[in-house]
């Protein structure tokens, strides 16, 4: 097979075919040779292809007695075998430690023992982990798009190129100088990424406890134009809510008179908004200060807190494609929900709360899960 790593060789490299550097190659047993019935509580390990994903020789719980194990002596593992999954995951190698639980290897794994004399084990796991002999060795089932493992035979004859074992070394040492940066590099960005996160929070709780703009109302004060006092605010809002609320009314009256000519259900008043309490001093309490001019009111006093409604799913003919129907898992999109991924009829629009262009959104329902 022609090299496909390399056109030109550093000094001292050395073309080679991979059955050059290899003493074994072997494929686990039929399926048929390990069967449920064959399995122990205790005894010689059967090895997996999760062991090879995982990178993990402790995974797995499949034993077998002293007698199947000489009977698949053939499959037997050594320390410092490398064992590569054949089946899932594909393609992913695992090198045994130096003191593996003994057993065998099952049908979904393909056991590799290098020539120590030619290659040294961290070398050889690097290079079947990168990313061009990946490459090489995994090739597309026909007909289909899934990838598979190359066979035996021809993962013997596969190119590649070796430098003298010193220069392994070398190599070996410099990757994983290069890899520990790089972990820590991602680590530092995971802890930055945290403290972003703590910061908008921060700059969040300043903002609506007055601290962002206090040098914007000391401005403001010296230019004789202080802000509004917020029990102004509040005195506007209360008017244009009863204003907005005798225009309802008003509707409602005429709506009523419509229906008693058609002969149908007179639709229900409008509730007029109930007048709130003041907070107490212990809903008060561990509140922070606020600056002059600003005080804590009820979220009820400068909006409108409804809940939703969900036509029944039972119904199909509630569900069409004529009107979005916003969820709390809409809500995943982010901040500037535009698109709904369901729909409603207009049997079903007649059912649901319609929203104003104007309404925000918040999830009443949260799922937790360990895998989060």
């Amino acid at each position: 097979m022609v090299d496909q790593l390399y056109n030109e060789l550093p000094l001292g490299w050395a073309k080679a075919e991979f059955q050059d550097i290899v003493d074994s190659f072997k494929r686990g047993p039929f399926g048929s040779a390990i069967k449920k019935e064959f399995f122990v509580p205790d005894g010689f390990k059967v090895y997996e292809q999760k062991n090879a994903i995982y990178d993990d020789p402790s995974r797995g719980e499949y034993y077998i007695d002293k007698v199947k194990y000489d009977e698949l002596a053939a499959f037997k593992i050594k320390p410092r075998d490398f064992i590569v999954s054949c089946s899932g995951t594909i393609g992913r190698i695992l090198m045994l430690p130096a003191n593996p639980k003994p057993g065998i290897i099952n049908q979904a794994l393909l056991r590799i023992r290098i020539d120590e004399r030619l290659i040294s084990h961290k070398f050889f796991l690097y290079l079947f982990r990168s990313e061009m002999f990946q490459k090489l060795i995994l090739v597309e089932t026909r007909g289909s798009a899934m990838k598979n493992i190359t066979g035996v035979k021809d993962l013997k004859l596969i190119s590649i190129t070796i430098p003298p074992l010193p220069e392994q070394h070398q190599i070996v040492a410099k990757i994983e100088e290069l890899f520990s940066e790089l972990d820590n590099g991602i680590a530092n960005l995971k802890k930055v990424r945290q403290q972003l996160k703590t910061y908008r929070q921060a700059v969040l709780k300043y903002a609506f406890e007055g601290k962002l703009t206090k040098e914007w109302r000391t401005r403001q004060i010296q230019a004789e134009t202080p802000p509004e006092p917020a029990e102004k605010l509040l005195e506007r809002i209360e008017k244009e809510r009863e204003k907005h609320y005798q225009k309802q009314v008003k509707d409602w009256e005429k709506a009523c008179e419509q229906a008693k000519t058609e002969g149908k259900k007179k639709p229900a008043k409008p509730k007029k908004v109930k007048e709130l309490p003041p907070l107490t001093e212990k809903e008060m309490s561990g509140l922070p200060e606020l600056p002059e001019g600003w005080c804590w009111v009820r979220t009820e006093q400068v909006g409108h807190i409804e809940t939703g409604t969900t036509p029944s799913k039972k119904s199909p003919e509630n569900y069409g494609k004529e009107h979005p129907f916003y969820k709390p898992t809409d809500l995943n999109e982010g901040k500037n929900v535009r698109k709904a991924h369901d729909n409603l009829s207009e049997v079903g629009y007649s059912k649901a709360r319609i929203l104003n262009i104007t309404h925000k959104f918040h999830s009443c329902y949260m799922y937790w899960s360990d895998n989060r």
